[in-house]
């Protein structure tokens, strides 16, 4: 661990108190300067570092930078060790950097972090806004002893260790529209994104690549015109290690439904999240739309839908749905 990290990670630990330069080095077993040139360091990070005359430093409580030590702490002590956490400044999507490495033969629990993303990826071909200083952007790398069938799951299993987390860190409530969008007052504030490398002479899995982006505040500017009536964000005020605990808090809800996987388990807890069912609907495919009706979700968290046109039943098992609004103005995206 560099200096600046062991510096850091004691600054957060002291949070709003301040610690004499001659402390941080007899802790560190360091010079006075090196503790000086690791505060220097940090600031020049974007850390906001308050210096007293003889009183030393202070990790300033407006602070919300992402930071190893702070994702870890939120961790439970019990999963810490599965998770490897990489933080980059910038990269053109953490799926397809991950994705590369997990080819390379990079051990499952890898988290990759980005403070940006230059092509971040959503479903469909789609591409998901990734500015600086709004929001998290991250993947993880699972190789699943599971089925390909089962596989299809951790998508829902994301959707549910988000809202959980989310409760937990921001006390917000938010919701799912199936399969795979998080929802907070009527806006899509995350995307889940699961992509994964099949072995098809064993019907296995040899890897998935979970990516994870969530708007936590307003982009400077506004969001894109194309995307301004859909994307939303979950606080206008920054706060104190937000960030870094709602990935910590995630990541420790996900290790639990992960590896203790009941398929009858995460159903019944990603029903509880999911405002689609009972809503008239328009099914995606290829660019045309077909209204249904949702009726529920089975205990694999697919979708069971009445189509108008025949009044006959279907079972998604993916795809892409949209909610039609209701003429009387209810509320039709979430709450």
């Amino acid at each position: 661990m560099k200096t600046s990290e062991r510096v850091l990670e004691i600054l957060e630990k002291s949070a709003g108190s301040c610690i004499s330069g001659e402390e941080l080095a007899k802790t560190l077993d360091i010079s006075r300067n090196s503790v000086w040139k690791a505060v220097q360091t940090l600031i020049g990070e974007g850390f906001e570092i308050e210096a007293a005359p003889h009183r030393g430093y202070r990790f300033a409580s407006c602070n919300d930078i992402i930071s190893k030590s702070a994702i870890a702490e939120a961790i439970d002590p019990d999963k810490r060790s599965f998770f490897e956490i990489e933080i980059r400044e910038s990269v053109t999507s953490t799926n397809t950097v991950l994705k590369e490495l997990a080819s390379n033969g990079e051990r499952e629990g890898h988290v990759l972090i980005a403070l940006s993303q230059t092509a971040g990826k959503g479903r469909v071909g789609r591409s998901f806004y990734s500015p600086k200083g709004s929001g998290v952007y991250f993947s993880l790398l699972l190789r699943p002893a599971l089925s390909p069938n089962d596989t299809a799951l951790i998508t829902c299993v994301a959707a549910v260790a988000l809202c959980l987390a989310l409760k937990e860190t921001l006390s917000v409530d938010t919701c799912i529209k199936w399969v795979n969008d998080v929802y907070f007052k009527n806006k899509k504030i995350c995307g889940i994104l699961t992509e994964a490398s099949l072995d098809l002479n064993f019907n296995s899995v040899e890897y998935a690549v979970l990516g994870v982006g969530i708007n936590i505040y307003p982009p400077e500017g506004g969001f894109p015109s194309d995307i301004q009536e859909v994307a939303g964000s979950l606080v206008s005020v920054r706060r104190p290690f937000a960030q870094s605990r709602i990935i910590g808090r995630f990541l420790s809800e996900f290790y639990t439904l992960y590896f203790d996987f009941d398929p009858y388990k995460i159903s019944s807890i990603y029903r509880k999240f999911n405002f689609t069912t009972g809503k008239k609907i328009d099914v995606i495919s290829k660019g045309a739309k077909r209204p249904a009706t949702a009726l529920a979700i089975d205990d694999r968290c697919r979708l069971i839908v009445r189509y108008e046109d025949t009044g006959e039943q279907d079972i998604l098992h993916a795809g892409e749905i949209s909610i039609r609004h209701s003429k009387e103005g209810e509320d039709s995206e979430g709450r």
